[in-house]
């Protein structure tokens, strides 16, 4: 919305908001809003929503996930997810005797 001089009309003028003034008019307030956490938790929903829960790998908790389909695989699978580590890759390990599937 705009006001009749053309400039934007933000939400004192549009609550009907004033304050009387030192020559006795009325004032339309001026507004600042700063919303840092609020903002910034608009931003982590859009970007919940947009990718439908499966964060993108630069900013995923878990960006690497090594699993084994024996225990005779465990020991390379932590090697695998350690050096994963050291790259700053952010890597779990799941070294459970379950089917990969599952």
């Amino acid at each position: 919305m705009r006001d009749a001089a053309g400039r934007p009309e933000y939400a004192p003028g549009r609550l009907g908001a004033y304050y009387i003034d030192e020559h006795s008019h009325k004032r339309t307030p001026v507004m600042l809003h700063r919303a840092i956490f609020g903002s910034l938790e608009r931003f982590f929903a859009i970007l919940l929503e947009h990718h439908a829960g499966r964060l993108p790998a630069w900013l995923a908790p878990v960006q690497a996930a090594v699993l084994t389909i024996t225990d005779r695989q465990d020991e390379y699978a932590l090697k695998v997810a350690e050096t994963l580590k050291n790259q700053g890759v952010r890597a779990v390990t799941d070294l459970r005797n379950e089917k990969v599937g599952f």
